[in-house]
């Protein structure tokens, strides 16, 4: 991309057509061939997929978990909810439903299945199961249980023969099938199934309309209705508090550029950027991988932080060879020379570590990672061609409508405006001081108190070249603090419990969350969260080994029922359905899962000679979690040891690279310390309007680390370049530690608290999937920067030396020469910094 920015410098016009070229393209080929995302999850070669798959097959998968199915739950205010003008109310609705577009088939409380796709039921086993169900319906819940016991024995006989069911047995009975109502019968629920055998072949646009009927009912005729399943996946309101991040990094634009247009010129081009990939080229991308439905809300966090920090990046290098003396244009080449390689470089560094996600061999985590490495591709193009031929065409405008607290002698351009200009800048100027009146006066304040009003010398080193130099003074002390700090804050990660989010954290209102609480109430907790068991049976129609394995369940305390239909005579699976005494998020419930597989299953199935396999939602929690820990260390070992070699051969050392690489494990460790303690122990819950407490996504860790670790090698490479040219002319290296640190620090640090802003403003929306990886990236990213690169890594560098630049002869000579910057931009950039002076020598003024 180097000469492809440096063209669009030379000529921004025919760059930018080549830009509106691209965006035509994309949206072109986005609307022709965009797919629909999907949460279509699956795990290969593991115990839960190969209960799905065997599940599946039995009619479609309706009632088994494997189905395209979604309840409709619903309680009324005045009594019973299948009596009245309750059952007046749903039957209609449940028929409309059952004439929407997607719909297969509607399973009712009130009689037959509505819909013209609904499956034949084998004899002998879906028909009584049918019967049992209808009764219980339609004459009441003791009576129904009692048919259901008599034409399908083996459903609940270890609770149900010769005792009386307790009540969790009862509330699991009733919600066992595909329609049914509470034991006291105030609450009941249907199941809308819709055409299709997996979640490729829903259309978002037929289960959306669906929902809309449900939302529109709830809350009227005295009813709550509520729905789960797939209904769980559509419907839901993008967050609106990007403009919150996008505000906050707008207020620190306006603090480093001191100009209205220049803060806004990174903003407005990584804004571009996301907009064009997550309106077409995301849908693109959706046509060839499963792209989960929350991936654009997690690619616009991604591409607006790192695009607004690419784009900083090159226009803090222009604005500053044009403070040093350079022409606009000759400004614009020097930044895309060299804080353009950069980016280039952590670019790369970024979507390396996405796409390394491949190696979890998982078809989620593909879609997410193309998803987000697309994006981040997109806002790097823009940076590097578009806002380029920006600048060329700018000039010095793109510094004019400067802010109050911006004196004579530090405005671009230094020479007064005349014309046309002066009259916009002008305008641009006291708007800026109007529309941000509190950043106005901040800023003036911190004029008057730390520069008495006056402009700050160039003569004198910089905040960060005195911080540095504080910082050699006791190396020992500020490194074994921020290693302190980031051990402590990361210590709850010890306590991490992986799992999948359920639709107790929906938001209190919607349509998943208040099924939830309903099913919860009317049957019991556990019907949230069933295991699915298929049995696959030695020889067709064994109804022995089933009716062993059923009784072994229901003896174990906590299973609250284990229900199955009647083996038909040619049948090879059987399903078994068992509901947990306890909540899907509760952690007795993960250890229930084991103990069944364990010791419960095979102790039963053993004389049978039977398979029983067991899926359901703590299934693939539990499935997942050990293919993370098998793919743990390739991960970990391609990721960490592809930006290490990057590393090795820019830096041309081993120990810059290794502490820069090892101490992003650092940073992740912080960031899951702060998550598990506010997600899993409920810190601060209130704060961020956290619905429900549980544990952390499976998916979140390596999420976060791939992420993570593109953007810490960003700070290492924009931080130690400098100080790796410095060593390389001086060959001191506490002088080229601190002089990075001068260079580059101030940079740095603004592009963290952007980035953290950005990722930071996706707590306050209402997924709280996106408030999951807002707080764990907002956290890493500021941790990361402010405390590992800006305090860690100078001390460790000081105190080890010339160790750091140690490199051995043999490999010397095999890597290539590879530099961020040239050896002109060096120069120039070394002549930029006002260094503070070492005892016996003076501090160089500035040159200009």
């Amino acid at each position: 991309m180097g000469r492809v920015s440096q063209w669009a410098v030379r000529r921004p016009w025919y760059a930018l057509l080549t830009w509106i070229g691209i965006m035509v393209v994309v949206g072109v080929l986005g609307t022709t061939f965009g797919g629909d995302y999907n949460d279509n999850f699956q795990l290969p070669d593991t115990e839960s997929t190969t209960a799905q798959d065997l599940l599946s097959k039995l009619s479609g998968g309706a009632g088994t978990g494997a189905g395209l199915d979604g309840q409709v739950v619903w309680k009324s205010a005045s009594g019973k909810a299948t009596e009245g003008s309750a059952a007046t109310t749903m039957s209609s609705l449940l028929t409309e439903l059952s004439r929407s577009p997607g719909v297969a088939c509607v399973q009712t409380p009130f009689g037959p299945p509505l819909g013209s796709a609904c499956p034949q039921q084998p004899a002998g086993q879906g028909q009584q199961q049918g019967k049992g169900q209808g009764t219980q319906h339609g004459q009441g819940t003791q009576q129904g249980q009692g048919t259901q016991q008599g034409q399908g024995t083996q459903q609940g006989q270890g609770t149900q023969q010769g005792q009386s069911p307790s009540p969790a047995a009862q509330g699991a009975l009733a919600h066992f099938g595909q329609a049914g109502v509470s034991p006291d019968g105030a609450t009941a629920y249907g199941t809308v199934t819709f055409t299709g055998k997996t979640f490729n072949d829903l259309s978002t646009a037929d289960a959306t309309t669906a929902l809309n009927l449900i939302k529109a009912q709830n809350g009227q005729d005295g009813l709550q209705v509520g729905a789960n399943g797939v209904f769980g996946f559509v419907g839901g309101e993008p967050p609106s508090s990007e403009s919150i991040g996008v505000t906050v990094a707008l207020v620190i634009l306006l603090f480093a550029f001191g100009s209205i247009l220049g803060a806004f010129l990174p903003i407005i081009s990584a804004a571009l950027s996301v907009s064009l990939t997550t309106t077409f080229a995301l849908p693109l991308v959706a046509r060839f991988f499963d792209v989960a439905t929350f991936a654009p809300v997690l690619a616009s966090m991604i591409g607006l932080g790192v695009g607004i920090d690419y784009s900083l990046f090159v226009i803090n290098r222009y604005r500053e060879s044009m403070i040093h003396g350079r022409a606009p244009r000759d400004a614009a080449l020097e930044s895309v020379r060299t804080s353009g390689r950069a980016v280039q470089f952590a670019a790369a560094t970024v979507i390396i570590a996405l796409l390394g996600l491949f190696v979890m061999r998982i078809s989620f985590f593909n879609g997410i990672a193309v998803a987000a490495a697309v994006t981040v591709f997109m806002v790097m193009v823009g940076a590097l061609l578009l806002l380029p031929a920006v600048l060329s065409l700018l000039g010095t405008w793109a510094f004019v409508g400067r802010m109050a607290w911006i004196t004579d002698q530090e405005a671009i351009p230094q020479q007064r405006l005349t014309g046309v200009r002066h009259t916009v800048g002008r305008f641009l100027r006291y708007l800026g001081w109007i529309l941000y009146l509190p950043v106005t006066l901040i800023g003036l304040a911190w004029r008057r108190i730390v520069h008495h009003g006056k402009a700050p010398d160039p003569n004198r080193a910089n905040a960060f070249a005195r911080y540095g130099n504080w910082l050699q003074q006791r190396p020992w002390v500020t490194g074994i603090f921020a290693l302190v700090v980031m051990l402590v804050v990361a210590s709850p990660v010890l306590s991490l419990r992986l799992g999948f989010s359920d639709d107790s954290g929906a938001p209190q209102g919607s349509p998943p969350r208040i099924a939830y609480d309903l099913a919860s109430q009317g049957f019991g907790p556990g019907v949230n969260g069933p295991f699915f068991i298929a049995v696959k049976l030695p020889q067709a129609g064994d109804q022995a080994a089933v009716t062993k394995l059923t009784e072994a369940l229901n003896a174990d305390p906590g299973v609250a029922l284990a229900a199955a239909a009647p083996v038909a005579a040619d049948a090879t699976v059987a399903p078994i359905q068992v509901v947990p005494k306890t909540a899907p998020q509760d952690r007795e419930t993960t250890d229930l899962l084991f103990h069944l597989r364990e010791t419960v299953i095979p102790a039963a199935t053993a004389d049978s000679h039977a398979q029983a396999y067991v899926g359901g939602f703590q299934a693939v929690t539990a499935d997942f979690t050990q293919v993370l820990q098998n793919a743990l260390p390739w991960f970990l070992l391609i990721v960490v040891g592809l930006g290490f070699l990057a590393l090795v051969v820019l830096f041309r050392s081993l120990l810059v690279p290794a502490t820069g690489a090892l101490s992003s494990l650092l940073s992740l460790g912080a960031a899951l310390g702060i998550t598990v303690a506010v997600f899993q122990w409920g810190w601060f819950s209130d704060l961020i309007r956290l619905e429900s407490t549980g544990p952390i996504f499976p998916f979140l860790p390596v999420m976060v680390f791939s992420i993570l670790f593109g953007l810490s090698c960003d700070y290492q490479v924009f931080l130690v370049s400098r100080m790796h040219e410095e060593w390389m002319n001086t060959g001191d290296n506490r002088k080229a530690v601190r002089r990075g640190l001068a260079g580059s620090g101030r940079v740095v640090a603004i592009a963290a608290a952007i980035m953290t802003s950005v990722f930071g403003a996706f707590i306050l929306g209402n997924d709280a999937t996106i408030k999951l990886f807002g707080v764990a990236l907002s956290t890493a990213v500021l941790l990361d920067a402010f405390v590992v690169r800006l305090i860690f890594i100078p001390s460790m560098m000081t105190i080890f030396g010339k160790a750091n630049w140690w490199l051995p002869d043999w490999l010397a000579r095999l890597l290539p020469h590879i530099s961020v910057e040239s050896e002109h931009d060096v120069e120039a950039g070394a002549a930029e910094i006002v260094d503070v002076s070492e005892p016996g020598e003076e501090t160089e003024p500035a040159r200009v």
